[in-house]
């Protein structure tokens, strides 16, 4: 899954687009309840030495909100595409990388749960 399809599936389901934050940065974007304001992800573009890799390739993640009893687990059981938040409170943060090998429809639950979660 890329970013591209990511935000056309956050739009559809959610009615919302990625805020930017900072001026001239299109990339950091910032999703938020249309409600309350609230964050249930955010996007960037990061260096993978970031995240541990063996690589400063830059690549795209979004951060997701989740139950911290369940965060530890889902970066065990795909460390491919899963790791501790970047950036953000890692007990209750996770950072998902944006590539071909990510479960797509993983992401969506993660990012569901996210949404719930900061209501």
């Amino acid at each position: 899954m890329n970013r591209c399809e990511l935000e056309q599936y956050i739009n559809e389901e959610y009615a919302v687009q990625p805020e930017y934050l900072w001026e001239g940065d299109t990339i950091t974007g910032a999703l938020r309840h249309n409600n309350t304001k609230k964050w249930f992800g955010i996007f960037m573009r990061i260096s993978a030495d970031k995240l541990g890799q063996k690589s400063t390739e830059l690549i795209d993640v979004v951060n997701v909100k989740l139950d911290p009893d369940f965060i530890q687990e889902l970066i065990a059981d795909h460390p491919d595409f899963l790791f501790p938040a970047y950036h953000m409170n890692k007990k209750h943060w996770l950072t998902i990388l944006l590539a071909e090998n990510t479960d797509t429809e993983l992401v969506k639950a993660l990012l569901n749960d996210s949404y719930g979660l900061t209501l």
